[in-house]
């Protein structure tokens, strides 16, 4: 919560800043990401560029 000098400062930014979220879900995201890790590396660049191009 914020106190009401710092909700009037608009220059104020918190020191801590919390996210809730599911321990599935950020499982789940760390699955994802490194899958995309590994389909990232397994392409060569110049494949990547070319299929950009295309």
């Amino acid at each position: 919560m914020l106190l009401p000098s710092e909700r009037q400062n608009e220059d104020y930014f918190p020191h801590t800043i919390t996210y809730e979220a599911f321990t599935k879900e950020v499982e789940g995201w760390n699955t994802k990401l490194e899958a995309k890790k590994d389909q990232t590396w397994d392409v060569p660049l110049s494949k990547k560029i070319q299929d950009y191009l295309d």
